[in-house]
């Protein structure tokens, strides 16, 4: 007869419920129905019952032993993710930087860039790519199991190949033009945003469908409210800027559009494999050829031209603060005179 008294669920332990109703309760209740008293159940079917709940009530640790962990437990796996995950975000950014330097594209501005600067990129590089990273389940087990195998390893050369591929391309005159200069711009580059646009809106509508053929319907508006978010975050805060400054200015980069489309690539397909991989690499090209960038920017600083001396006068209705920062030499001399 089944003991009364099998734990449940406690420290260590798993639940036993489903093990016990495997199958093996209703054998014992087939067997009831049929006459057969308790005390007369055989020693075989004790010793079955026994071996189950054993095996039903053994330790976690125990269990995941049997599960394979890298690094040995989940803990250590956890980490492992994470890191290797990082060294693929910086061999992208390690790419973009690479073609910066052969001057591919002419136009880089990281060329000649201080620490401070660089520091800045790797950290959001980073930042945004861990955020990434967490959208599309890179930090499961079972994704990032699927994600690493050597069978998808395609898409990990994509990713570190689209950035110096993407700067090359920029250096075709009739595309070098940015979301800036819309007024200048020609018909190769009007067609080379047509047609990226319905590829990325392509892409995306496909995996809104994988992810409403995947996901039950909660799953589904999670994983599309969790992105709206993000966009609505960029669209409240554009509004906002927008009214803050008579002078500020949006220029929405291109790294920031690769970033977001790369946002709903988390299936375990190829076209979403390679979603992620030209759209990480966009990001990582941008971060990385341009440096990093603010959407939106207080346009009522101003850059001056290059020279060796300059002599500027300033006025203002009300006190102000003013910052002059040399952007590509060290500290100057200088000579200043505030009046109130």
């Amino acid at each position: 007869m089944a003991p009364s008294n099998l734990p449940v669920s406690g420290p260590g332990y798993r639940t036993t419920s489903w093990s016990v109703h495997n199958g093996l309760l209703q054998d014992l209740e087939e067997q009831s129905v049929v006459g057969t008293s308790d005390s007369s159940l055989n020693l075989e079917n004790d010793e079955i019952l026994s071996r189950s709940v054993s095996n039903a009530t053994e330790p976690t640790s125990a269990a995941k032993a049997n599960r394979r962990c890298w690094g040995g437990s989940r803990y250590v796996e956890k980490y492992m993710f994470v890191g290797l995950w990082t060294c693929l975000l910086m061999c992208g950014y390690a790419s973009a930087r690479i073609s910066a330097h052969l001057n591919i594209p002419p136009d880089s501005g990281t060329n000649g860039q201080d620490p401070f600067d660089t520091f800045e990129d790797i950290s959001k590089m980073l930042q945004f790519g861990f955020l990434l990273g967490w959208f599309v389940g890179a930090f499961d087990q079972k994704r990032f199991a699927w994600l690493f195998h050597w069978r998808q390893i395609y898409w990990i050369l994509i990713f570190i190949g689209t950035p110096p591929v993407y700067s090359a391309i920029s250096r075709i005159p009739a595309l070098q033009h940015s979301l800036a200069d819309v007024s200048r711009w020609g018909a190769g580059m009007y067609i080379l945003i047509i047609v990226v646009a319905m590829v990325a809106l392509t892409v995306i509508i496909w995996h809104l469908y994988a992810a409403w053929t995947v996901h039950s319907k909660r799953g589904f508006c999670t994983y599309l409210g969790s992105r709206s978010i993000v966009l609505l975050f960029y669209l409240v805060f554009g509004l906002v800027t927008a009214h803050y400054s008579m002078y500020n200015t949006q220029h929405i980069h291109h790294f920031y559009i690769g970033w977001t489309i790369a946002l709903f690539a988390e299936f375990n397909h190829p076209l979403s494999a390679v979603t992620l991989a030209i759209a990480m690499g966009v990001f990582a090209q941008g971060v990385g050829v341009y440096g990093f960038a603010s959407m939106f920017e207080d346009g009522s600083c101003f850059t001056a031209s290059a020279g060796q001396s300059m002599s500027c006068s300033f006025t203002s209705d009300t006190q102000v603060n003013l910052k002059i920062c040399p952007q590509n030499a060290g500290a100057f001399d200088h000579n200043c005179y505030f009046g109130l």
